[in-house]
């Protein structure tokens, strides 16, 4: 991971995205052994320009924080607070406040005495450890057995299991659902399951939608369908007729998009049992996806 160097990442971009929200990659070949056969499977080195930016902040705010601490002890020894007289004391301070932090191997500290026995402590930077943590920042090593991707395919594939992984820590962790309303325990579950199934609709929509072309949350679909209005034309003769009005030409392709997501998808007639009606209103269609048919 940290043999490319900074100009081998910039002959692959991965992303259209530019520095320092780009990413870019270099190619590799990753060997697996098992029961002494080996195999050569397709690796890609990436450099994140988002992530190397947010560890190389992190840093600058830890060294910070350290050198703070570092001037405290510097204080204290000027104005010859407890514990701070010894050159034992001063030292087993100092090396507390570096093992605590996760950039202590970075400063150099020196603590020297004058003729006159005073303490004075200085601090520097120690560059080619700067340097070698900064060299793997944003790095990352991505492996496949699959020869069909392309390079930016693989980042692509990759990065989508982000959204996948918070989809199931949405539900191995506590609900953050609307304030309640209810008391009862069935009812209490009854508006989480709800909520579950809410949630399954959002993510259901977007895989759907994406997969034909529109890469868009459903509260990025909702936002822009916001604004949506719909005309309702009541003739004489009891006739209605129904429009849109007043729309842009983003909500009519999200519009299309999602039409066409809900056609494909299919669908089975209900038995009108005493359950079916009672769940649906009165003439609504007792259609519902991918439940078999069931005896009447």
């Amino acid at each position: 991971i940290l043999a490319p160097d900074d100009q081998s990442f910039k002959r692959m971009p991965l992303t259209e995205k530019t520095n320092p929200d780009g990413y870019w990659g270099v190619p590799c070949e990753v060997p697996f052994t098992f029961k002494g056969r080996t195999i050569m499977h397709r690796g890609l080195v990436v450099l994140s320009g988002p992530m190397q930016q947010a560890l190389r902040q992190t840093r600058k705010q830890k060294l910070r924080e350290l050198q703070i601490a570092l001037h405290q002890i510097r204080c204290k020894i000027v104005v010859g607070q407890k514990r701070y007289r010894s050159e034992k004391e001063i030292n087993a301070r100092i090396a507390t406040q570096l093992k605590r932090s996760p950039v202590g191997n970075l400063l150099k500290v020196q603590l020297t005495t004058t003729p006159e026995g005073k303490f004075t402590l200085d601090w520097y930077m120690d560059g080619d450890a700067l340097q070698t943590a900064q060299r793997g920042d944003g790095r990352y090593l991505l492996v496949t057995n699959d020869f069909s991707l392309t390079y930016p395919q693989m980042l692509a594939l990759y990065r989508k299991k982000d959204a996948v992984e918070k989809r199931f820590k949405v539900c191995k962790q506590d609900l953050k659902v609307r304030p309640l309303y209810v008391h009862s325990d069935e009812r209490i579950q009854a508006m989480l399951l709800v909520n579950m199934i809410a949630l399954l609709v959002y993510s259901l929509l977007e895989r759907q939608a994406e997969q034909h072309g529109l890469c868009l949350t459903a509260r990025q679909m909702i936002e822009r369908l916001s604004t949506l209005q719909v005309q309702l034309i009541e003739a004489y003769d009891g006739s209605r007729t129904w429009s849109w009005i007043e729309t842009t030409d983003e909500q009519v392709l999200l519009l299309a998009t999602i039409l066409q997501v809900l056609n494909e998808k299919p669908r089975s007639v209900l038995s009108t049992d005493l359950f079916t009606r009672y769940l649906l209103p009165e003439g609504a269609p007792t259609q519902v996806d991918n439940l078999p048919n069931q005896p009447g």
